[in-house]
């Protein structure tokens, strides 16, 4: 009676667990990322907005855009 078969199948499934660990892992990450690209967005359209460069629309764009984000990472989990 061997093992091995039962090994091998054991690690397979180690490596397939922590591939998928580091692709969630990843997602987040750049879910993260977007988050603070659109909150950034968000204070440059206010900062254009307050000083009359930009109109209410954009700033409500990059609004809507930053709780889209962040609605997204938490659906995730982040």
């Amino acid at each position: 009676m061997s093992c091995q078969p039962t090994v091998l199948e054991a690690w397979r499934e180690i490596g397939g667990a922590l591939s998928s660990y580091t692709a969630e892992q990843q997602k987040t990450h750049r879910l993260a990322l977007r988050v603070r690209s659109a909150g950034d967005a968000w204070q440059l359209a206010q900062a254009r907005y307050g000083s009359g460069t930009a109109g209410l629309a954009a700033v409500l764009g990059s609004q809507r855009s930053h709780l889209q984000a962040r609605r997204d990472l938490q659906a995730e989990g982040g």
